[in-house]
C-alpha cells in the first residue's frame, strides 16, 4: 500500500516536491512498523482475553463493589503489561520528540536563498507549439502580467530552482586550458533571480535585461565554481571561459553568487553552478 501511495503522488495536480524521485518506502521502517503493530496487539489485546476466558465473571458481576480476589499470578501479569504499556509509549514520545527535533532543524537550515513570501511554480510548454523564441516571449509576457498583481514584488524565471535536479552536467574550463576543468550545473536565468530568491552577490554584477544576446556570452559562477576555478572568488570576474551549455561557447564571468544547496540538505551537497541568461 505505501509503494502505491508514493507512485500515486506524483500524478496528484498541482503538487510539487523537490526531490521526488527519490522518495520511496524503507523496508526497514515497514518492517518494525508492522512488528510494533502486531506486537501490541498481541500483548494488549490476546493475552487479557485469553486470561479472562478462565475466570469466571459471574459473581463478579452480581456483586457489586464486592472486592474481587486477585490472584499473585495474575497481579504479575498486570504489573508486566502496565510496564511494558509504559515502555512503549516513552518510545512513542523519544520517537515524536526526534522527529520535531528533525523538523525544526529542517526549518531554520541556512539554504542560501530566502524562503519566505516567495511561490514558485512549473509551467510547461508544449514544445511542438513553442520554439526557443516563442517559449522566451511567453515568459516574459507572462512575468510582466504577474507583476501587476497587488502584493507582487518581483518575478522571476529560471529553468531549475534550487533542490530540483539538475538534469545538463557538463565540463567547464579555463580560458587557455590555464585552469582545471570541472563538472558544474548548469541554468537558465533572468536578471531578477538572484533578487527574488535573495541569493547575494559576493563579486561582480547580476545580469543585465539586454544581456541576452551579447558576445561573449555572460554567464555566473556561484562561489563554489569559483573557488575551484580561480581559487579566490574575485579572481573569477572578466575572465573568460568555455563551456558546451547548451552548445559550446566562450562566456564572459561577470559575478560571483553564493553559494546554495542544489543537491540536498545534507552537509557537503553545495556543488559548482554556472548560471546564463541566454535563452
Amino acid at each position: 500500500m505505501a509503494d502505491l501511495l508514493v507512485r500515486a503522488v506524483p500524478y496528484i495536480h498541482g503538487l510539487d516536491l523537490p526531490r521526488l524521485n527519490e522518495i520511496h518506502p524503507d523496508a526497514r521502517m515497514l518492517l518494525i512498523a508492522a512488528s510494533v503493530t502486531i506486537a501490541s496487539g498481541l500483548l494488549f489485546g490476546l493475552l487479557p482475553a485469553w486470561h479472562n476466558s478462565s475466570v469466571n465473571s459471574r459473581p463478579l458481576l452480581g456483586a457489586i463493589g464486592a472486592a474481587a480476589a486477585i490472584t499473585p499470578g495474575a497481579m504479575r501479569l498486570r504489573r508486566s503489561l502496565i510496564v511494558a504499556q509504559l515502555g512503549l509509549s516513552l518510545m512513542l514520545l523519544c520517537g515524536a520528540g526526534l522527529l520535531l527535533n528533525s523538523f525544526v532543524r529542517l526549518t531554520t537550515l541556512e539554504l542560501g536563498f530566502s524562503k519566505a513570501n516567495v511561490i514558485g511554480a512549473r509551467i510547461n510548454l508544449p514544445y511542438k507549439q513553442y520554439d526557443s523564441a516563442r517559449s522566451l516571449e511567453f515568459y516574459r509576457r507572462l512575468m510582466d502580467r504577474l507583476r501587476a498583481f497587488p502584493g507582487v514584488l518581483d518575478v522571476s524565471a529560471a529553468d531549475y530552482l534550487p533542490l530540483q535536479p539538475v538534469l545538463f552536467p557538463f565540463r567547464i574550463a579555463g580560458e587557455g586550458g590555464t585552469t582545471p576543468t570541472i563538472e558544474a550545473m548548469a541554468r537558465h536565468a533572468d536578471p531578477n533571480y538572484f533578487r527574488v530568491l535573495g541569493v547575494p552577490m559576493i563579486a561582480g554584477r547580476e545580469f543585465t535585461p539586454a544581456e541576452d544576446a551579447r558576445s561573449p556570452v555572460p554567464v555566473l559562477l556561484n562561489a563554489e565554481a569559483a573557488r575551484r576555478l580561480f581559487g579566490r572568488e574575485g579572481d573569477a570576474i572578466g575572465r573568460m571561459v568555455s563551456t558546451n551549455y547548451p552548445q559550446p561557447k566562450v562566456a564572459e564571468v561577470v559575478g560571483v553568487a553564493a553559494n546554495v544547496r542544489q543537491l540536498g540538505l545534507r552537509p557537503g551537497s553545495r556543488a559548482p553552478d554556472l548560471f546564463t541568461a541566454e535563452p
